[in-house]
């Protein structure tokens, strides 16, 4: 009788008691879900973004200008879609690469620089303070100057390229909406 009240104590304490608590056990790699104070803070950074449009604050253009800075210099099609407009076709004329041109989707968009990120290597991406304007509440525009280097030539072109950005009803950033290097 004192056998099984001892070991249904056991069963009883051990049910309990998780792996993870247990010395000696790793704990489980799950980015975030460990960090309260980390999601609090992203939720409250997004609370504070929504806050500000509906005070009418400017949201800044230069954090998009960054997200696309970025995506330049790291060959990266992902980033780059990231800033582009999901909702509707994204105007695309490009030299680069002739027979793209035309509008498309911000997927289609992504798989274009992939193709053209995959031939070349950038030297500079240059965004000056200037280069970025506000045209209106809702439309601004990024202009930037792209130094690559094609992999299969070796030759080293630098193109003018301008960004049109919209800043839809609702929306937290800027969003790309054409792409064109004339």
């Amino acid at each position: 009788m004192l056998r099984k009240a001892f070991l249904l104590f056991l069963v009883t304490v051990w049910s309990t008691c998780s792996w993870a608590q247990l010395p000696g056990r790793p704990k489980p790699n799950r980015p975030g879900i460990d960090e309260p104070k980390y999601l609090f803070r992203a939720h409250a950074e997004e609370s504070k973004a929504i806050e500000d449009i509906d005070q009418n604050k400017e949201i800044p253009v230069e954090a998009t200008a960054e997200l696309i800075q970025n995506a330049f210099l790291d060959l990266d099609e992902s980033a780059l879609q990231t800033a582009l407009v999901a909702e509707r076709k994204i105007n695309l004329s490009l030299r680069i690469d002739e027979e793209e041109n035309d509008h498309y989707g911000a997927t289609q968009v992504r798989y274009i620089f992939k193709r053209i990120f995959e031939s070349v290597m950038t030297r500079s991406f240059d965004i000056r303070q200037g280069d970025i304007r506000r045209l209106s509440a809702k439309e601004a525009e990024i202009r930037a100057r792209w130094r690559y280097l094609v992999v299969d030539t070796e030759e080293e072109l630098s193109k003018p390229l301008h960004f049109r950005l919209t800043l839809e009803d609702g929306a937290t950033a800027w969003r790309v909406y054409s792409i064109s290097d004339r």
